[in-house]
C-alpha cells in the first residue's frame, strides 16, 4: 500500500522548488516590466486527501502582471525561441535544486495581463493566493451573482468538448491518451466547483475548497455518482503516475471518470 502522507510531502517540497525558481526566472527574464506574480490552486492549498494533488496531473498555476500589455516577449526578435530558452531555464535550475525529486511540476503560467480582459475571469481572493513576487492587486471583485454566471456559462460550455471525446478515444492506447488528458483536467479540476456555486451563498469561498472538500459537498448534496468520478479521476491519476505513465488502463481510467465529471455536470447545468 502506498504511504500517500511520504509522497504528499516529497510532492510539496518539488512545489516549493518549482515556485522558488520560476520566481527566479521570471524576475530575470522580464526585470522592471515583472510587477507582481503568484501561486493559485491546488498546488497551494491544504491537501487532506491523495485526491487534493496528484503529480503531474495537477498543475501549479502562476498568474503573472506585467507593467505593460505587450506580452513577456515584447522584446525578443525569436518569441518561439525565448520561450524555449525560458523552459529550458527552469527546468535545468530545478534539477539542480532537487536532483531527485518525485515529480517535476507541471508548471502552467498565465499573462493576468490578458486574462482580466475576459469577461469571465474572476480575481481570486488576496488571502487565497501565494504571491511570487511584488504586490498583488486587483481594481474590482466579482459579485456572487457574477461568479454563478460564469461558472454556469463554463459548465455549458462543456457540450461541444464533450461532442468529441468519442471519437478522441477510438483509435487511443497507452501514452496516446495523454493528449486528451491535458485538455481534460483543466475542464474537470473546477467543473463540480462551479456547479455548487449555483446555490452555495459564497461562490468565491466554495473555489478555495481542496477537493477533499469538495467530494464531501458532493456527497452531501446527493451527487454521489458524480463524487465517485471525480474521486475516480484523481484516483486513476496517482496510479497512472505510480505505474511511471505504462499502464493503459489507468489512462482509461482518467479519460472514463473525467468524461463522466464533464457529462454530469453539464446535463446538471442544462436542467
Amino acid at each position: 500500500m502506498d504511504d500517500f502522507s511520504k509522497l504528499h510531502k516529497s510532492a510539496r517540497h518539488d512545489v516549493r522548488v518549482c515556485l522558488q525558481v520560476w520566481s527566479e526566472v521570471l524576475r530575470e527574464s522580464q526585470g522592471e516590466r515583472l510587477d507582481f506574480a503568484y501561486a493559485k490552486g491546488s498546488s497551494i492549498k491544504e491537501w487532506e486527501s491523495p485526491i487534493d494533488y496528484v503529480p503531474v496531473l495537477s498543475d501549479v498555476d502562476i498568474h503573472v502582471h506585467l507593467t505593460d500589455d505587450e506580452g513577456l516577449f515584447a522584446s525578443e526578435e525569436d518569441p518561439f525561441a525565448a520561450s524555449m530558452e525560458l523552459s529550458r531555464t527552469f527546468e535545468t535550475t530545478f534539477y539542480e535544486r532537487e536532483p531527485e525529486p518525485l515529480h517535476l511540476p507541471r508548471s502552467q503560467i498565465v499573462l493576468l495581463n490578458d486574462a482580466l480582459k475576459q469577461e469571465r475571469f474572476s480575481p481570486p481572493r488576496l488571502d487565497d493566493i501565494q504571491p511570487l513576487y511584488g504586490h498583488p492587486h486587483f481594481s474590482y471583485a466579482p459579485s456572487p451573482d457574477e461568479i454563478r454566471e460564469h461558472d454556469l456559462q463554463n459548465l455549458l460550455d462543456l457540450g461541444d468538448f464533450l461532442s468529441t471525446v468519442p471519437m478522441r478515444t477510438l483509435d487511443r492506447a497507452g501514452f496516446d491518451y495523454w493528449s486528451l488528458i491535458r485538455y481534460m483536467t483543466w475542464r474537470v479540476a473546477p467543473s463540480p466547483v462551479r456547479l455548487i456555486t449555483q446555490t452555495h451563498d459564497n461562490p468565491m469561498e466554495v473555489w478555495t475548497w481542496n477537493r477533499t472538500r469538495v467530494t464531501d459537498v458532493l456527497k452531501a448534496l446527493g451527487y454521489e455518482t458524480l463524487e465517485e468520478h471525480y474521486r475516480g479521476f484523481y484516483e486513476a491519476g496517482w496510479r497512472l503516475f505510480l505505474s511511471q505513465f505504462r499502464s493503459s488502463d489507468d489512462y482509461r481510467g482518467v479519460v472514463t471518470n473525467g468524461y463522466y465529471v464533464l457529462k454530469e455536470c453539464w446535463e446538471k447545468a442544462r436542467y
